[in-house]
């Protein structure tokens, strides 16, 4: 289910696999789901992020337009999504 979002460019520089190591402040990606599809999503324990940064499968940011629309597709995703586990971690 999960595709190898290390493939997206910005990804691959800052982030790695998360091995189950203790979180602190670094920056993690949550696998997520939504309509049968994956996503990753942004979190951080010590930083409030601005707005919601969700990756699809194309590497595309889905909510960088509208992310405070609950009707955008980015409001969409967040009301409706299941969060799997902790996907990536920042190097």
């Amino acid at each position: 289910m999960s595709s190898d979002f290390l493939n997206c460019d910005e990804l691959a520089e800052n982030y790695k696999k998360y091995d189950g190591e203790p979180i602190d402040c670094q920056f993690h990606y949550y696998l997520t789901e939504f309509n049968d599809q994956s996503y990753i999503e942004l979190n951080a324990h010590c930083a409030d992020l601005t707005r919601a940064y969700v990756i699809n499968e194309n590497c595309t940011d889905i909510c960088i337009e509208d992310p405070y629309n609950e009707n955008s597709a980015c409001g969409q995703y967040l009301k409706d999504r299941k969060i799997i586990e902790v996907l990536l971690i920042e190097k």
